[in-house]
């Protein structure tokens, strides 16, 4: 005869298999339209986005000049601009790798604006399975309340599109206005250490 309990606890721990292998679906499935998700906003907004960050950059290499040249004129020492340069460049080029990353994945995303991702799903034993199925549970919160997958959410309307993109110019219209009082800053330090040269931009 068989034990009703064991009847039912069967019953359940296979209620809670299939709920966690629907949650492992729901869960690639999302990631699967996240990255689509990804795809269209970096083929939609990733020129604009690259070139802000482009100009960020400068800012950057700018705010990093002043320092050295500040320093300099600290301790009563000569700018040396052959130098300044060279420490500068060694300092940038992690930020010139992900401009290079940036640009290389919106000329994929401009290609193609169906990325899809499904990760693989891996078979729950007994002991964990509660802490499996929370676990996937968190996951899919996390996705569908972060980046890329709100990027649906802009990419729904022209409206949506259009503001996001003038929000994104509005950025870049900031960083050259910033850019330009790095510039005077630095062009006012280099007189007062008795150098004159013309900052070449790093832009494109």
């Amino acid at each position: 005869m068989i034990d009703v309990n064991i009847a039912e606890q069967t019953l359940e721990m296979k209620a809670r298999y299939d709920e966690y292998a629907d949650l492992l679906v729901r869960r690639d499935q999302l990631f699967a339209k996240a990255e689509s998700y990804r795809a269209a906003y970096t083929a939609q907004f990733g020129e604009q986005i690259n070139s802000n960050f482009e100009i960020r950059i400068e800012c950057i290499r700018l705010k990093k000049a002043i320092s050295y040249c500040q320093r300099r004129i600290n301790r009563g020492i000569a700018i040396d601009i052959a130098n300044m340069h060279a420490e500068i460049d060694r300092e940038m080029q992690g930020y010139k790798a992900q401009q290079k990353g940036m640009m290389k994945k919106t000329d994929e995303a401009k290609k193609s604006e169906t990325a899809g991702f499904l990760e693989a799903g891996y078979a729950p034993d007994k002991e964990d399975l509660e802490e499996k199925i929370e676990r996937v549970e968190r996951q899919i919160n996390d996705i569908v309340t972060t980046a890329p997958y709100t990027y649906g959410e802009i990419l729904e309307s022209r409206e949506k599109r259009k503001a996001h993109l003038s929000q994104l110019e509005e950025e870049h219209a900031g960083f050259v206005q910033y850019l330009e009082t790095l510039t005077a800053t630095l062009t006012g330090l280099l007189k007062n250490g008795g150098t004159q040269f013309i900052w070449e931009m790093k832009l494109k």
